[in-house]
This record gives C-alpha cells, sequence and structure tokens, in this order.
C-alpha cells in the first residue's frame, strides 16, 4: 500500500512543475521544446500511448478487476464520476485555446484531430493517472512505479500529438491522481456501494465501452486502431474468463 505521504507526491510534482513553467520558459517554448523533440519517434508511437488516456481504452483494462473485486467497481465508479466533474468543470470554466489555436501550424507536430478548444486540463492525463491511482492503491510503491511511468509517457504524448499545453497535462495528471485516490478512499467508506447490483451496473457499463471500442469506435487516431481493440479484446476474455476460487469480497 502506498504510504500516506506518498499519496501526495504526484499533485506536489505537477504543482511544482507548473510553477517551474511559469518561472522559467513559459508554456508555449516548453511545447514547442518538447513537440519538436517528440516529433524524432514515430508518429504511431504516440498514437498508441495517447490511446491509453482514452476513457474507452480505460474501462477496458479496468473490466477485469471490476468483475472480481466489488470494490475496486465501486472505487471505478466514484473515480470516473469526480474525473469527469473535474476535467469538464475546469474546461468550461477555463475556456482555453489549444495549441492549433495559437500557433502557426508549421511551427509543430500535429498527429491526430486538430483540436482548437478545451485546452486545460486534459482529460487523456486525467483519466490515465486516475487509472493509476484505481490499479496502484494497494501496491507497494516500486510496483506503482511502472504505472506512473505508463501515465507520464501518455501525458507527454498529449503535448507530442499537438492536443495540449504541458500546464494542461500537469494540471490533468494531479486532478486524475487525486480522482482516483478520493474513489478509493470512499469506496472503502461507503460500503452501501459494495451491493452486487451497483458491482453488476459498473461492469455493463465497462463491457459496453470495451464492445464499443472493439467494433465501432473512433478515437480519431487510425495509427491506434490496432492496439485498442486488442486491449478491448483482451479485456472482454480476461472478463469472461472462468475465475479460480471466490471473488474477493470483503
Amino acid at each position: 500500500m502506498i504510504a500516506p505521504i506518498r499519496l501526495w507526491l504526484v499533485p506536489a510534482l505537477a504543482l511544482l512543475g507548473m510553477a517551474v513553467l511559469y518561472l522559467g520558459p513559459g508554456n508555449q517554448a516548453a511545447f514547442l521544446i518538447v513537440n519538436r523533440a517528440a516529433g524524432a519517434l514515430p508518429a504511431e508511437l504516440w498514437a498508441n500511448f495517447t490511446a491509453v488516456g482514452d476513457t474507452l481504452v480505460a474501462f477496458a483494462l479496468l473490466l477485469p478487476f471490476a468483475r472480481r473485486r466489488p470494490d475496486v467497481a465501486a472505487a471505478i465508479l466514484l473515480a470516473t464520476l469526480f474525473a469527469l466533474l473535474y476535467v469538464h468543470g475546469v474546461k468550461n470554466l477555463a475556456a482555453l485555446p489549444r495549441p492549433v489555436a495559437v500557433l502557426d501550424r508549421e511551427a509543430f507536430n500535429v498527429i491526430g484531430p486538430a483540436l482548437r478548444a478545451g485546452a486545460f486540463p486534459s482529460g487523456h492525463t486525467a483519466t490515465v493517472f486516475a487509472l493509476a491511482a484505481l490499479l496502484g492503491a494497494q501496491l507497494p510503491w516500486r510496483l506503482l512505479t511502472p504505472l506512473l511511468l505508463l501515465a507520464a509517457l501518455v501525458g507527454l504524448s498529449r503535448i507530442a500529438v499537438g492536443a495540449h499545453w504541458p500546464s494542461d497535462v500537469l494540471a490533468g495528471a494531479a486532478g486524475g491522481w487525486l480522482a482516483g485516490l478520493a474513489g478509493v478512499a470512499l469506496a472503502q467508506r461507503w460500503r452501501v456501494l459494495h451491493h452486487p447490483a451497483v458491482c453488476r451496473a459498473v461492469q455493463a457499463i465497462l463491457l459496453l465501452g470495451a464492445i464499443w471500442l472493439f467494433t465501432g469506435y473512433d478515437s480519431h487516431f487510425p495509427d491506434a486502431r490496432r492496439f485498442e481493440q486488442a486491449v478491448a479484446f483482451a479485456g472482454i476474455v480476461l472478463f469472461f474468463r472462468p475465475m479460480n476460487g471466490r471473488a474477493h469480497d470483503d
């Protein structure tokens, strides 16, 4: 389990990063440095990393856990609600433009859709950091580290594809992590959410999302389509795989 002081490490580092950003090179300069450097790597790589932060991909990844752990199903429900409220609430209040709406298109790389509005915070980054918090809440720090590295790469991918400023990514990381932790903490306290009906509802939502991801979902990143379908297929297969013994129920 994560030590209490380490629970705050991700948002603390994100806030520190934002302070360094604004005291140092600035948002636009940092964006151009990272985006151009990332252009040395294949576009398909960044498209696949970005796909990990898609909500439906996260649903497919969480699907097997939701069947076996009623507490995890409750945490997924709460964390999803918190993350959605945070991301869309702040996006609507901030109403900040994305790089495509501000910078010369010839000055940086764009992979996938050329989005113009709703920059702050990054929803993909919030999703993947909430996912890391949900899966890593009971893990030793050394096992959580790979999850955090993956989440950081997903956040970096949002700059690489030209969709977000560095400050958007840092804010998404902090908010998503806290949403995930809040979901875990409240799921442990509100045991009414462990009711089988709630668990089945969460499972149904995740399963429908995984099926949609596999069949007809369009993330507007065609280079990531095979990866998205592979994740969806794996999540569905693992969900229906017979369980050995009884599911966890505390």
